[in-house]
Order: structure tokens, then C-alpha cells, then sequence
């Protein structure tokens, strides 16, 4: 039985695959070499998050850790020769990130799983308009321009998404 905890976390059950699921597809939007291990990687990750939800808890720590190289090796690997796909495939991992940052940074208490599941749907859509504009271009400046914007525009979304959430339990 696992505790739930990956990277010192305790995760909700299918949150893992699930922020991963974002990293993978900001990692087809912008890597070019990508058609031969992203169906396998989609199938894994929703396998993954299907035995999660099923089993109601998460998948052990080693588990996580492996799906996270496999996601990363998918978007380097295709990436090979194109510094820009590299940016936007280590930016692809800000949905976890984000999460890690935002949700359980010290003297903050456990987030309800809703709220997490927002940030990271914010770190998602940032990793994806990466993905989509600086990383497909074929010098690395427009990617790191594009993480440049990218990274504290959802981080100070995602802060007003937790300080609004803070709020609100203050209230209840």
C-alpha cells in the first residue's frame, strides 16, 4: 500500500497522471520527433489514471517516478537537435511544478484536491501556449521568451486561484 506521497507530497488519487497527461500533451504540441512514443505514453498515463481512480488512492512513489521519465524521456528523445522543442518539453513539467510550488510551499495548508486540480490545469495551459508559440520555432530565443512570459503569468494566476481558495476556508 502506498501513502500517497511522491516528491514528499501527498497526492489525491489520478492527480500524478493526471498533470502529467498535461505535460505529455504540451510535449506533442511542440517536440517533432513524437509520433512513435506519445500513443504509448497516453495509453500509459491513462491506464495510470484509471487504476487510481479505481483503487482510490495513488500509485506508489516509484510508480510516479517512473511515468515521470517516461513522459520526460518521450519529449527529449524527440526533441534531439532542436533546442526550442528541448525548452518546451522541460517547460511541459510546470503543471506539476506549479502544483508543487503554489499548493505546498511551508506554513500552507493541505490544499482541497479541487483547488490543486485548477492550478495545474493553469500550469497546463501555460506549458501548452509554450509549447504552441516559442518552442516550435527553430532557434531556442522564442522559447525562452515565451517561458519568460509563460511562467510568471501562471504563477501569479495560480497564487490568486490558492489566495481566493484560503479565503474561502477562512469563511467556512
Amino acid at each position: 500500500m502506498s501513502d500517497g506521497r511522491t516528491l514528499g507530497i501527498a497526492w489525491a488519487p489520478a492527480e500524478v497522471p493526471a498533470l502529467l497527461g498535461l505535460s505529455a500533451i504540451a510535449i506533442y504540441g511542440c517536440v517533432p520527433e513524437t509520433s512513435d512514443q506519445m500513443p504509448a505514453v497516453g495509453v500509459m498515463l491513462a491506464a495510470l489514471f484509471l487504476i487510481e481512480l479505481v483503487a482510490r488512492q495513488p500509485s506508489a512513489p516509484l510508480v510516479h517516478a517512473v511515468a515521470i521519465g517516461i513522459v520526460l524521456w518521450s519529449g527529449l528523445y524527440g526533441a534531439t537537435g532542436r533546442e526550442s522543442a528541448i525548452v518546451g518539453a522541460l517547460f511541459a513539467f510546470w503543471p506539476l511544478v506549479l502544483v508543487l510550488i503554489v499548493c505546498h510551499r511551508p506554513g500552507r495548508a493541505q490544499p482541497v484536491p479541487v483547488v490543486r486540480w485548477i492550478i495545474g490545469l493553469i500550469g497546463g495551459i501555460a506549458a501548452v501556449a509554450v509549447a504552441r508559440t516559442g518552442a516550435l520555432q527553430p532557434t531556442i530565443g522564442p522559447a525562452l521568451l515565451a517561458v519568460a512570459i509563460a511562467l510568471p503569468a501562471s504563477l501569479a494566476a495560480a497564487l490568486l486561484v490558492d489566495s481566493i481558495s484560503q479565503q474561502d476556508d477562512r469563511r467556512s
